[in-house]
């Protein structure tokens, strides 16, 4: 999502969004900067919660991402999922079905244990996945893998253990 994104959504001023931004990593694409939803999500003032469905809709997925975080990214996350316990009604459920979902993905996917060494890493960090976010804030299913075998694989591989660090 863009600067201009969050000052419409959120009717803040520009040098609000510039403050609130100004210490979240972007990535700049023809002069643009674009900032992953989680963690303007994470950083978004409590006053501001009425514009997370319109922040999400306007969030650019960027399809050419598989890793969504690592390490560093633990503590923005964990502060993601607290803004979504406290603002968006039913998250907390949801959250708490895409975990167990992937878990239960995960463990059919592989035949050894070493997997969930970074259990609580993977935990975390499934949220900043973008169709787990979209379904923790929507309710929407469509957003979640239909085989989560494949994908609980898949992110295990890419997010365990210092690959990504």
């Amino acid at each position: 999502m863009t600067q201009k994104d969050y000052q419409e959504c959120c009717h803040a001023s520009a040098r609000q969004v510039y403050t609130r931004l100004k210490n979240v990593n972007a990535t700049t694409v023809n002069g643009v900067k674009f900032y992953p939803l989680p963690d303007v999500l994470a950083g978004l003032p409590d006053k501001y919660a009425y514009a997370v469905p319109a922040l999400l809709a306007r969030a650019v997925e960027d399809t050419g991402e598989t890793v969504v975080g690592g390490r560093v990214d633990l503590p923005a996350t964990e502060a993601l999922e607290r803004f979504l316990i406290r603002h968006v009604h039913g998250a907390a459920f949801r959250i708490a079905h895409i975990r167990r979902e992937f878990f239960d993905g995960l463990a059919q996917a592989v035949k050894s244990s070493g997997w969930v060494a970074d259990a609580e890493v993977l935990r975390v960090l499934i949220l900043r996945d973008g169709g787990c976010l979209a379904y923790a804030i929507t309710g929407n299913p469509s957003t979640v893998p239909e085989n989560w075998a494949v994908k609980a694989r898949i992110f295990a591989l890419l997010h365990t253990s210092e690959i990504v660090a």
